[in-house]
């Protein structure tokens, strides 16, 4: 591993250059913190110094340690600050972190890698950070225009600096991308393409500063909704006549309640009603944000949208029946939403809503009372802004 991994990086001189392919190691990060116990990260090889056993990991080193630091890795250098990737990105549950954890993770330590980085702050070659990770991948290799920009709105301003983007990796094909045990947060069926972020490796150290670099391709979509995309039971109806019509839906993760409610959105914004695809999920997003799918190419935020408005009651995610794709230009998300997806023609009868149920009226174009459910209307613009 540590031969393949030094001979891609004299390869790679310039690894976001537009004309050379994307090298990167898959690392995995395990814990309790993590809904389905482990997650998938990528670090392009031309970081990466060398990879060395957890065993080689100390602990009592006569120098402060720094936020996040579990050891130090000893080298021919000097003594080199290891950190825990888990607790960089917020991903580490108590007991996790340190050399002396849980059982847990004295089991799994015959796994652990540490992943030995250079800085574009030193100099040439000089060793200054190593990272503790769960398990590693052999390299893998993607072309650049498979390199996204990750949707801003999905990260906290803490988490965005430390991603330089996102990948799409074909899970199950050949060619020059070879994944190995996708995480099952992430898990692609059947050949279908899924994500993972890639981590910026000059900006995860503690007080790292950022290096220049191209910034990953932008990719929009350029899509034309059709009722029978938007609905399973879609009537035909004229193209000129959609604008008059509202797709009404419900959230899974809303208890039935005394009145049922429901969301309703403009036929021109709902693209397509598909099947869940897998999400991986963001460290640092906003509650909301459930995580990114790979929607037509390109990463695409999955919101809650029941938690957007304050009425989120359980967890919604993967077992959600359908996810509805929405928005408009290129500010496209997806949503968890229950099999039960009907259209309504324009105009409708209804009561103003006196009491609107969510916690900031203001994120709606409006609240209505229908004959058996509360609609309401979200403002997708605001989930943006």
């Amino acid at each position: 591993m540590k031969d393949q991994v030094r001979r891609e990086s004299r390869v790679e001189k310039d690894p976001m250059s537009t004309q050379t392919p994307i090298s990167f190691l898959r690392c995995e990060i395990h814990g309790a913190a993590l809904s389905q116990g482990r997650e998938a990260y990528a670090i392009e090889t031309s970081w990466v110094r060398s990879i060395q056993r957890v065993d080689a990991l100390r602990g009592e080193v006569d120098a402060p340690r720094a936020v996040g630091q579990v050891g130090w890795l000893p080298m021919r250098e000097g003594n080199i600050p290891v950190f825990s990737l888990a607790e960089r990105l917020g991903r580490a549950a108590a007991g996790d972190a340190g050399i002396e954890g849980s059982q847990a993770r004295r089991v799994r330590q015959a796994q652990q890698r540490i992943i030995v980085v250079n800085s574009p702050a030193a100099r040439p070659g000089e060793l200054s950070q190593a990272w503790l990770v769960d398990d590693v991948s052999q390299v893998n290799r993607v072309p650049y225009e498979r390199l996204s920009a990750a949707p801003r709105m999905a990260l906290s301003e803490a988490m965005e600096g430390l991603f330089a983007g996102v990948i799409r990796i074909d899970a199950g094909r050949g060619g020059t991308t070879e994944v190995v045990t996708p995480s099952p947060a992430g898990e692609a069926r059947g050949g279908e393409a899924t994500l993972i972020l890639l981590l910026a490796a000059e900006k995860l150290a503690p007080g790292a500063a950022a290096s220049e670099r191209i910034p990953p391709p932008v990719r929009r979509a350029a899509p034309e909704s059709s009722a029978a995309q938007a609905t399973d039971a879609a009537p035909d109806v004229p193209s000129t006549r959609r604008a008059g019509q509202l797709i009404i839906f419900a959230s899974p993760n809303l208890d039935e309640g005394e009145r049922r409610i429901s969301f309703g959105l403009s036929i021109s914004q709902v693209l397509e009603v598909l099947d869940p695809l897998p999400i991986i999920p963001l460290p640092g997003a906003p509650d909301f944000v459930i995580g990114l799918v790979n929607w037509r190419d390109q990463p695409t935020p999955v919101i809650d949208l029941a938690g957007w408005l304050g009425l989120g009651q359980k967890t919604v995610g993967q077992s959600a029946a359908r996810l509805l794709m929405a928005g408009g230009g290129d500010a496209w998300i997806g949503c968890p939403i229950s099999s039960g997806v009907r259209m309504a023609r324009l105009p409708i009868n209804y009561r103003p809503c006196e009491h609107s149920p969510v916690s900031d009226p203001a994120r709606l174009l409006g609240a209505f009372e229908l004959e058996d459910e509360t609609l309401l209307i979200p403002d997708l613009a605001r989930i943006h802004a």
